[in-house]
């Protein structure tokens, strides 16, 4: 299963349970939000797009990973 369709699955999944739901104490966006996160779906630091701010990141990974190589 790809990312892309393990998100739908999830997805359609969330939607189903709140849907399911008798008397819903939060909206749907938010049932949604939490059920993606207690399944594993993670949202990066950075904002949707920022090429420049994940290259840091990736960089700086890169660049510890390398330090701990050599040691």
């Amino acid at each position: 299963m790809t990312e892309k369709e393990k998100l739908i699955y999830l997805l359609k999944n969330a939607s189903a349970a709140f849907d399911s739901l008798e008397d819903a104490a939060v909206s749907k966006k938010e049932f949604i939000a939490d059920f993606l996160i207690e399944n594993g779906v993670i949202v990066p630091p950075c904002n949707v797009g920022d090429k420049d701010n994940i290259s840091k990141q990736a960089q700086a990974a890169l660049t510890e990973r390398k330090k701990e190589i050599k040691n």
